[in-house]
């Protein structure tokens, strides 16, 4: 049962969701078959990883049914019944939270009861939900009209204007919002994939009704214009700084992930203006980030891309907001996982010419890294912080010099050893190791000759398959100094 669709779901769960579904699978308005319940709580013996050989389905149909001969097809059918009752669970929590849809639901099913005094209060209370995502918003309160409309019809009063006007404006702004969102979706997603062409027949027609004075007044429809236009006149520089200005005023009224998503337009803008040379959207793009982390936006307690993560990163060090660089690192550990962490903050310490602080940091993880990129940066890291000691150890006292040997000796082991799995990141890091062993050798002989410095500075420069490739030029022209 191992890859079945049953032990898949039961990996997702939780402890507090198995100590809820329990109770749940012997409730009798949800399930009255006991080899139900006893083949959930025979499966549950193996969780969380549900790997067990006892897991076996002959095993378990034994277990569950001692006395009789297997049948896969009676096993098939008490597993789907218990997956079924999963996705009760699930859909039964989901109503159990006070959201826009369960409350349209309950009032619905009031009106329909004809018992308005309940539905009216009922319908009012989607109000004072707490936010969903723009498009759903604007669904909700199409429901709410509709709802509006039919208990007029239901009255048959001829006579009675029968709320069509509010459902029609209200369908209106729902239209706009999702086109605008997915419209921009699909703008941004061309400017990387230009050979996707999508059918827009309706936009020229869209933006220009979405700019006229009835919307300003709905924050969703002009977030996503100024989206929408940012992305078709990035010249325009007024399309972002009116995004700029909507966001910081009215994100509470989103959902955190759709609020987060409508950020990545605004991060997207500031790197693209990056590229083309426009330094001064690096404190544009820092002070978004800075914002959305005082808001929540960006949490501690939320996962977090390691793209965004590296993008902060390095925007905090070209800024030199070194400070603030160390407070994001650490607030952000349980976010981003141990070895991002423990990388980062080694990085952070080199940076600040801490080598001694990034050694220790990385020397006892070095090979526990999970991530093969990842492995093979900081190995690079503690290669030139190792390096960076050897220099500063002008006396010999520490041994950086047998210690950077050792070093470069296992890098290469390590090299070619996954060279296979590394494909072409293997030969980049295999140069620069070659390259440092070269220079560490001249410099071990006491005779650091310049005509030798200078053919391995412009083999460097030849090679454009090197890792750290600025560091190391950095280093032979620093040698040089001292060289005959």
């Amino acid at each position: 049962m191992h890859q079945s669709k049953l032990i898949t779901l039961l990996r997702t769960f939780t402890p507090q969701e198995h100590k809820e579904f329990k109770k749940f699978v012997r409730s009798p308005f949800f399930n009255t078959n006991e080899n139900v319940v006893k083949l959930y709580d025979h499966l549950y013996k193996y969780a969380p990883g549900f790997d067990s050989p006892r897991l076996d389905r002959q095993k378990v149909f034994s277990f569950l049914f001692p006395d009789e001969p297997y049948k896969e097809i009676k096993i098939q059918q008490f597993a789907s019944l218990l997956v079924n009752l999963i996705e009760q669970f699930w859909i039964h929590n989901d109503l159990k939270e006070p959201t826009p849809d369960a409350t349209l639901r309950l009032a619905d099913a009031y009106r329909q009861r004809r018992l308005t005094a309940y539905w009216q209060k009922t319908l009012s209370e989607t109000d004072n939900l707490p936010p969903s995502d723009a498009a759903h918003a604007a669904y909700c309160l199409l429901q709410q009209q509709i709802q509006q409309h039919e208990t007029i019809e239901a009255q048959e009063k001829r006579e009675q204007e029968p709320h069509l006007q509010a459902v029609l404006n209200k369908l209106t702004g729902f239209f706009l919002v999702c086109y605008l969102k997915y419209g921009s979706k699909a703008l941004n997603f061309r400017r990387f994939n230009p050979q996707q062409n999508y059918n827009m027949p309706l936009a020229d027609a869209v933006v220009q009704y979405a700019a006229q004075p009835e919307n300003a007044a709905n924050p969703a429809i002009q977030i996503y214009l100024h989206i929408w236009r940012s992305l078709q006149q990035p010249d325009e520089e007024t399309h972002f700084e009116g995004l700029k200005k909507l966001l910081l005023q009215h994100h509470r009224l989103f959902t955190r992930p759709e609020a987060e998503e409508m950020f990545v337009f605004a991060h997207n803008y500031c790197i693209g203006k990056l590229n083309k040379g426009q330094q001064r959207y690096l404190r544009e793009l820092f002070d978004l980030y800075r914002f959305e982390m005082e808001q929540g936006i960006i949490s501690p307690t939320e996962p977090l891309s390691a793209s965004v993560y590296r993008n902060i990163i390095t925007i905090a060090q070209l800024l030199g907001e070194w400070q603030w660089m160390e407070d994001f690192i650490n607030n952000f550990r349980q976010a981003v996982g141990e070895d991002t962490y423990i990388f980062n903050l080694a990085r952070l310490r080199f940076l600040q010419k801490r080598y001694t602080q990034t050694v220790e940091l990385l020397q006892n993880r070095q090979d526990r890294f999970g991530d093969v990129l990842m492995l093979l940066a900081a190995k690079s890291l503690l290669l030139k912080a190792l390096y960076e000691l050897f220099l500063l150890d002008t006396e010999g006292i520490s041994d950086y010099d047998d210690a950077l040997e050792t070093f470069i000796a296992s890098f290469i082991a390590l090299l070619q050893r996954r060279k296979k799995e590394l494909l072409h990141h293997y030969v980049y890091y295999l140069n620069l190791t070659q390259k440092v062993r070269q220079l560490l050798t001249q410099q071990l002989s006491g005779r650091v000759k310049t005509r030798f410095l200078l053919a391995l500075e412009q083999s460097v420069q030849k090679t454009t398959e090197i890792a750290e490739k600025a560091w190391l030029l950095e280093k032979i022209t620093a040698a040089k100094t001292n060289a005959r």
